[in-house]
């Protein structure tokens, strides 16, 4: 009973070598197919990794240029900032000094300079000395008038008295 206890154990044991022989080729043979789809999701995965990668690279070289670019806008932004900050500052300069100005000419325009003030005072001396030659001269035109209104003392003429000019042509013999 040994016997065929230990060949029965023999037989099933070939019989279970035959059969995991028969399921190491299905293996190898799915395994095979397995492989070359494995391989084939590796190639697509490497190819995709490359192109990623490839594109990583060019986006850090284009995000290093667009960084470039800021600095450089960032740059010209504070430097115009600087040159508005500096035209507003002098702009508030001109305007405090032309309110200055502007007070200095009220101040000017109000009050009257010297050379004003002798103007006024000449002009009033001219309009009085004009008042003084029309007065004069209207009084020597009326002391014209009465002299010529009254009768000369020295003229001899009228009744009795010949005319002096008459007098001349008697005693001066004409010339012919």
């Amino acid at each position: 009973m040994e016997e065929t206890e230990l060949q029965e154990d023999e037989e099933a044991n070939i019989c279970l070598m035959a059969q995991l022989d028969d399921e190491e080729e299905v293996i190898i043979y799915k395994t095979d197919s397995l492989y070359k789809e494995l391989e084939s999701k590796i190639d697509s995965l490497l190819y995709d990794s490359n192109f990623l990668t490839n594109r990583c690279h060019s986006l850090i070289k284009e995000l290093s240029e667009i960084k470039v670019e800021k600095e450089n806008l960032q740059n010209k932004y504070d430097e115009s900032r600087k040159t508005i900050q500096i035209l507003q500052d002098s702009h508030f300069d001109m305007s405090e000094k032309q309110r200055e100005l502007n007070r200095k000419q009220k101040d000017i325009l109000s009050k009257p300079s010297e050379i004003q003030k002798e103007n006024i005072l000449l002009k009033k001396e001219v309009e009085e000395l004009k008042n003084d030659l029309t007065c004069f001269i209207k009084s020597t035109e009326t002391f014209q008038n009465i002299l010529g209104s009254q009768k000369e003392t020295a003229k001899k003429s009228g009744l009795g008295f010949k005319d002096p000019s008459k007098l001349v042509d008697s005693f001066v013999p004409k010339k012919a």
